[in-house]
């Protein structure tokens, strides 16, 4: 009689369990599943590919510029102040 008693109990104790555990799962669903499946959805990655397709360019411009820099240099056309005030400029673009 007592094994049935607590086989009663068990089941009692896994319905409320269960009871309680389904309000928390449609309340993570709504707060946080929902939410991110619509960014997911509208989440488009040809403008991200495009930026950083413009990023790539923008870098290999600036190595082009630095070679021309150090080529020009190298000639002696260029004045050593004029040579260190671009370099500059070209590594502060660079790092933005």
């Amino acid at each position: 009689m007592q094994m049935v008693m607590f086989v009663i109990f068990i089941k009692k104790i896994k319905k409320n369990l269960s009871g309680v555990k389904n309000p928390l799962i449609f309340f993570a669903h709504d707060l946080i599943l929902k939410p991110l499946y619509k960014e997911l959805k509208n989440y488009d990655e040809t403008d991200e590919l495009l930026k950083l397709h413009g990023v790539e360019e923008e870098l290999e411009e600036n190595a082009e510029k630095l070679s021309r820099l150090e080529h020009f240099m190298s000639l002696g056309v260029l004045e050593p102040l004029i040579f260190s005030e671009e370099k500059y400029k070209l590594n502060a673009e660079r790092k933005n």
